[in-house]
């Protein structure tokens, strides 16, 4: 039987005869959670993409040989100059300031000798709480009731797929709240399914520190800012939109000692930051700014105020196919 490492290696060396040079794109590609060889962990479940650390590497080691693997001061210098991308670019981001991140995405991109750049949430770092995108997820994945009812609708919770439909619900409520309001529908989310919410030590320790983020800084790691309540800020005034941004890039920065040029908006949209995302973006200081919006990116078509990113993970074929020919994984790349 084949190694994973010989069939993998094979398969690039087919990928790499038949790629078609011509179409030169970026594909920014989003992570969130890197676990071991199982899920290690209830937040986020249902919530947040997830991969094994073993897939991430197989995904690393196919990079390595077949693409242009980007840092953030890569891609500053191709947007700058008057020209197309690397045939084959690519830029790797993770979300959310999680502790596996440090743990098991960083040693693996070491090895390989590849950069990314992490998006951290900085208030969140500060006060070690987690956000309701986790929490959520552990109270629903927490319960041991059958069912439940919540926002005028009878839930099932007799397997995965059920509570799958409780934090889809859940997601879509929450998005459009605000921080505030998201803490008051928590406490009521976790009297109605009987869970307790997750101790201090339990939330502090999913997150990485400042100190792990000064390491990976020094390792070669760009940082990027979340906005720090991670909620949509389609409603709040456009001053306390900019304050939180300011904010947001001051934290890191202090604790880093280096600029922070690049943001993650809020729940990955560019309109959840109103009209004028880009402008509130570059006023409070930011070169570069990535949503969700999927797809790919053209050097002649990228709005550095709306950088696309994608999370085509698995089946393993289609993450390559996403890379190596983003026109047809894609479609049409236009503007938003």
């Amino acid at each position: 039987m084949q190694s994973i490492l010989e069939d993998f290696e094979l398969q690039s060396e087919v990928l790499c005869e038949s790629f078609d040079s011509s179409a030169k794109a970026l594909v920014v590609i989003g992570y969130q959670r890197i676990y071991t060889s199982a899920a290690s962990t209830t937040f986020g479940v249902g919530m947040v993409e997830e991969i094994s650390q073993e897939y991430f590497r197989r995904q690393l080691r196919w990079m390595k040989i077949n693409v242009d693997v980007l840092s953030e001061e890569d891609l500053r210098y191709c947007l700058a100059q008057p020209r197309a991308f690397p045939p084959r670019g690519v830029l790797l981001t993770f979300d959310g300031g999680y502790r596996a991140a440090f743990d098991l995405a960083y040693p693996v991109l070491k090895d390989e000798e590849l950069p990314a750049l992490f998006f951290i949430p900085g208030w969140l770092c500060v006060e070690r709480r987690l956000g309701w995108w986790d929490l959520a997820s552990y109270l629903v994945n927490g319960t041991g009731l059958a069912a439940v009812e919540w926002d005028g609708a009878q839930f099932p919770l007799n397997n995965g797929s059920q509570r799958t439909v409780l934090i889809d619900a859940l997601r879509e409520r929450f998005m459009s709240l605000q921080e505030a309001q998201t803490r008051s529908l928590l406490e009521d989310l976790a009297r109605r399914l009987g869970t307790a919410m997750p101790p201090a030590k339990l939330q502090d320790d999913e997150l990485m520190t400042f100190d792990q983020l000064r390491e990976m800084a020094a390792g070669g790691m760009n940082i990027g800012a979340h906005p720090n309540s991670q909620r949509m800020l389609a409603t709040p005034r456009p001053e306390l939109q900019k304050k939180e941004l300011i904010q947001s890039k001051r934290i890191l920065e202090d604790q880093l000692g280096k600029r922070v040029r690049s943001l993650a908006y809020p729940v990955g949209f560019r309109d959840g930051f109103g009209a004028n995302p880009g402008q509130l973006a570059r006023e409070s200081g930011y070169e570069l700014a990535f949503s969700f919006h999927t797809g790919f990116n053209t050097h002649d078509g990228i709005d550095p105020y709306d950088i696309r990113r994608c999370f085509k993970h698995e089946p393993f074929d289609t993450f390559t196919e996403s890379i190596l020919y983003p026109h047809r994984a894609f479609g049409r790349c236009s503007p938003a």
